[in-house]
């Protein structure tokens, strides 16, 4: 068994979210985190990921990169990220994930409590339970925790994905279809140029108020 392999049971005990193993050479131990009771029970021990990318030992290097999870949700703005481990992390590390700003860094650090980075680093929602990646090293060491979070670009919330309010999108409000953006495409052969004063060759229309407060009509032929 190897460190941060996935430990899982059942019975009257059920595991907390992404439990996982530490080891420390023993032959018949192993540490559980996060910390938890535990009892006599059969436990399954799985690799973390499907797919374990052994070319990555080399460039994952223990002593500037290290692994920890957010254990609450946190929204974009907060600048205090409640986390399972901070061991190995010390204020002046970069922190990566599709959540934070390219050049998020850690600013002080509670022992084992939570990490403290800059007030605007935070740039996406985090959902709880969401791993992410804390490295001394100039390099983008992101693959070495891969995100357990699969929402980007989307924001996670407990019912499912939303778009991100920054993003274009298409809502209903009063009856009203209400949109960020509209582009339309058509072949030039469908486009008429209209004489100023002349009669319009359709009665028929689709009112879209804009953003500046007119009213515009789109003719229906």
């Amino acid at each position: 068994m190897k460190t941060n392999q996935v430990a899982i049971w059942g019975g009257n005990q059920t595991s907390a979210a992404y439990t996982g193993i530490t080891t420390s050479n023993a032959s018949n131990t192993v540490g559980i985190f996060p910390s938890q009771s535990f009892t006599t029970r059969k436990v399954y021990f799985y690799e973390s990921r499907g797919l374990i990318d052994k070319a990555l030992k080399s460039f994952c290097i223990p002593s500037e990169t290290q692994c920890f999870i957010v254990t609450a949700n946190v929204t974009a703005g907060n600048n205090v990220l409640p986390v399972n481990s901070t061991a190995n992390i010390s204020a002046g590390y970069k922190v990566q994930g599709f959540p934070f700003a390219a050049d998020a860094t850690v600013q002080s650090v509670q022992p084992g409590v939570s990490l403290t980075i800059g007030v605007t680093d935070l740039i996406k929602d985090i959902a709880a339970n969401s791993n992410f990646t804390a490295t001394n090293s100039s390099q983008d060491k992101s693959l070495c925790c891969p995100p357990t979070d699969t929402s980007p670009p989307f924001k996670p919330t407990e019912d499912g994905l939303e778009t991100q309010p920054t993003q274009p999108n298409v809502g209903i409000s009063s009856g009203n279809l209400v949109f960020a953006n509209l582009v339309a495409t058509m072949p030039d052969t469908n486009i008429t140029e209209i004489t100023p004063g002349a009669a319009m060759p359709s009665a028929n229309t689709i009112e879209l108020k804009g953003g500046d407060g007119v009213t515009y009509k789109v003719l229906c032929v």
